[in-house]
């Protein structure tokens, strides 16, 4: 499975890259209880195409994915979207780090915290579960792993690997989300709030 995402991902990922520098050129889950805590694996078990850090902007609603408040998140702590602020005094900046297995595939790890986008449990989650943080799991046996599809608008899906159907990274509602909605997955759709620009 992932050797055949790889491939249709290439282009994907050199879009990417472009996308980012172009960019940054013009602009200066419910609780879940029964995952053991694990530390954040050593850098040197990250691949070479991680990139960041990086603010991630939904290009329907116009905020970033956000940590309430200032500091750092918590375990099983929710993931929002809020009035996007790329400064090192909040905590909107990520880093995707490149799980290594292949060209395009990421965890996604908040700078500030070190913990990463997390959904419950280990395996497959439905429509509709919502993102949380959690200590990062540079593997395949957990569900953190992302990777990035471009659109013809030439924003990105943010799709998670282990979800049924490979869903994508959604704010809740309808594109009608504002400050401090929460993020979920949902089946993908380019006309609601499934399209990001990491910058």
């Amino acid at each position: 499975m992932f050797q055949s995402k790889v491939r249709r991902l290439s282009m994907s990922l050199v879009c990417l890259v472009t996308s980012v520098f172009a960019f940054a050129g013009v602009a200066s889950a419910a609780p879940d209880d029964t995952k053991p805590a694990r530390p954040k694996a050593r850098e040197g078990s990250i691949g070479t195409l991680s990139f960041g850090p990086v603010v991630i902007w939904n290009a329907t609603t116009g905020k970033c994915v956000d940590i309430p408040g200032y500091g750092n998140g918590t375990v099983n702590g929710p993931v929002n979207q809020y009035t996007c602020d790329n400064s090192t005094a909040d905590n909107q900046r990520f880093i995707f780090d490149d799980l290594g297995i292949g060209d395009g595939f990421y965890n996604i790890r908040n700078e500030k915290d070190g913990l990463c986008l997390d959904v419950p449990n280990y395996g497959s989650v439905g429509s509709g579960t919502l993102v949380s943080e959690y200590h990062c799991d540079y593997s395949t046996a957990d569900n953190q792993l992302y990777y990035l599809e471009v659109r013809p608008s030439g924003y990105y899906w943010i799709r998670n690997v282990a979800s049924d159907g490979d869903l994508c990274l959604d704010v809740a509602g309808f594109g009608t989300g504002g400050n401090d909605a929460r993020l979920t997955l949902y089946t993908c759709s380019d006309t609601d709030d499934h399209l990001w620009l990491p910058y």
